[in-house]
């Protein structure tokens, strides 16, 4: 069985995404991509009236979303807040005891694998 975990999170967004919420995510996503290894996966799609802004993010297991999860500043933390609010979190995989009591906390759906591959 594989340690990977997806997570999808979607966010509704204050106001419709600007240009400064869209660099806000852009300085994000570069900032994870050169920082953390273990982010396999770290991609923001936007639905068509630019309201709602989904996440998808796979990670090599779940010390790799404790790093990411402790490794935004609260200054990160303040910007995204003001972005939108977390509307829904699902997390496919089998997180550790520690992860899993984690996201629980944070109102996360986990869904253990049951049959499927990838290539």
């Amino acid at each position: 069985m594989s340690t990977e975990i997806s997570i999808i999170v979607k966010l509704k967004l204050a106001e419709p995404l600007t240009e400064k919420s869209r660099g806000i995510l852009d300085k994000l996503t570069s900032h994870v991509e050169s920082t953390e290894p273990g982010t396999l996966v770290y991609e923001w799609f936007l639905d068509d009236d630019q309201t709602m802004v989904c996440v998808l993010e796979r990670y090599s297991d779940s010390a790799a979303i404790i790093t990411h999860s402790q490794a935004m500043s609260p200054e990160q933390r303040e910007k995204m807040a003001k972005i939108g609010t977390i509307e829904s979190m699902l997390v496919l995989g089998t997180p550790d005891e520690q992860l899993a009591s984690m996201l629980k906390k944070a109102g996360a759906t986990i869904m253990a694998p049951l049959t499927g591959f990838y290539r």
